[in-house]
This record gives C-alpha cells, structure tokens and sequence, in this order.
C-alpha cells in the first residue's frame, strides 16, 4: 500500500478533528474541561484520552519531539507564504524577514500587520526607528527577551546570540 493510500486509510478510519476531544464519546474538549493537567469530560463519561487531528493523543504523553518540530515547521511555512504577499516583506533580507516571520508565529500575521509604524519604518529602511517600535510595543513587555531579540534582528540585520 502506497504512503498515500494508507495516510487516507487512517484518515478515514480515525476520521480529522482539529479541535481536541475525547476518544472515548468524542467531546469537543474546551479550556474549562483542562484543571491542572487534568482534564474531565463534559458530559460525565470516565475520559479517554485526549485526542486530536486523526487519532492523535496528546495527553498524558504529549507529542514527539518530532511531531513538535513538524508542526512548528508547517506553521513558519505558512506565515511565510501569507507574509510574501507583502510588498514590504518581499524586499526584507532573509534574516529580517525570519525576524517577522517569528513575531507572525507567536501573533498571526494579522498582529505584525498592527505594526504599522514599524512597517512604515522597514519600507523607509529606517532598521533603528522600526526596531524601536517593537521596543515601544506592548508585545515587548509581555515577551521582553524575545522582542529585544527580534528588534535585534531588525536593526542589525544578524541573528542575535541565543542566550
């Protein structure tokens, strides 16, 4: 059997849910249904494990390291695509651009987009003012280390050192 065939095959059987659920009665698991790493189903049955995609579980044991870094690999890829669209994107050196693709993993492309002054900056080429604006940011002062980081990124061109 071809990968494909039996990629369908699994598909089909365990069927995709792109929310977590309940493997046992197929409850759609909610934020209130988690209690400190617990987790109890809403309508009362003993709880299977906690489930996503097709057939998946999560919980207790997580995912792989591997299926952490697939995951993370396809989310960079498709902010990537969504951020070429981007006339002031495009024009960004790839370490500028690995540095927006970073704020895009943690706050959609939409939240880099309410950057404004900042992309005004990055089309002007002005690297100092438009890392200033991710120093001035809000975000800066809920992820201090990475903003500082990333405003690195911009002004300079480099990656930053990994502390």
């Amino acid at each position: 059997m071809a990968y494909a065939d039996l990629a369908a095959m699994i598909d089909r059987h365990e069927g995709i849910r792109l929310q977590p659920y309940c493997d046992r009665c197929g409850t759609t698991l909610h934020r209130s249904s988690l209690q400190f790493g617990e987790w109890a189903c809403a309508f009362g049955c003993p709880g299977g494990a906690i489930t996503i995609g097709p057939g998946i579980e999560i919980l207790p044991g997580g995912i792989t390291l591997a299926e952490a870094s697939v995951l993370r690999d396809l989310r960079i890829a498709a902010a990537r695509v969504r951020l070429d669209a981007y006339d002031w994107f495009a024009f960004l050196d790839p370490v500028r651009q690995d540095a927006i693709i970073d704020m895009a993993y943690t706050m959609g492309v939409r939240g880099v987009r309410d950057f404004v002054r900042m992309l005004s900056h990055l089309l002007a080429k002005d690297w100092p003012a438009a890392a200033s604006e991710i120093q001035l940011s809000d975000w800066s002062k809920e992820a201090p280390a990475r903003a500082l980081e990333i405003a690195t990124m911009i002004e300079t061109g480099r990656y930053a050192a990994a502390k």
